[in-house]
């Protein structure tokens, strides 16, 4: 797990989004999700931090992440929104994402 935890400070957000997949999936508690992933929610890649509140939200109720996602759906630009309304729909709680997500 050490490489993927160097991952996460890559240069290549791709490569920081796979990390953060990595540890969302085979982190052993919350709170080592918690404290390897909750930086990144200031990562300068939309996706990263959108991704990184996901990743957080599963493992439990985590106020910042959802602040922070319902931050960029409403008031970031083009690419924030589309990152945060896609993070949303992955999270895929609609009663906790409130009026921030659709479903037909």
């Amino acid at each position: 797990m050490p490489q993927v935890v160097a991952a996460l400070g890559d240069l290549d957000p791709e490569v920081r989004l796979q990390a953060v997949e990595t540890i969302r999936h085979w982190a052993d508690s919350a709170k080592a999700v918690h404290s390897q992933v909750e930086p990144l929610l200031a990562d300068p890649n939309p996706q990263v931090r959108a991704r990184a509140a996901v990743a957080l939200l599963q493992v439990g109720p985590h106020p910042q992440a959802m602040t922070l996602l319902r931050s960029m759906a409403t008031l970031g630009d083009l690419d924030e929104r589309v990152s945060a309304l896609t993070a949303l729909g992955d999270w895929g709680d609609s009663a906790r994402a409130g009026p921030y997500w659709y479903r037909a």
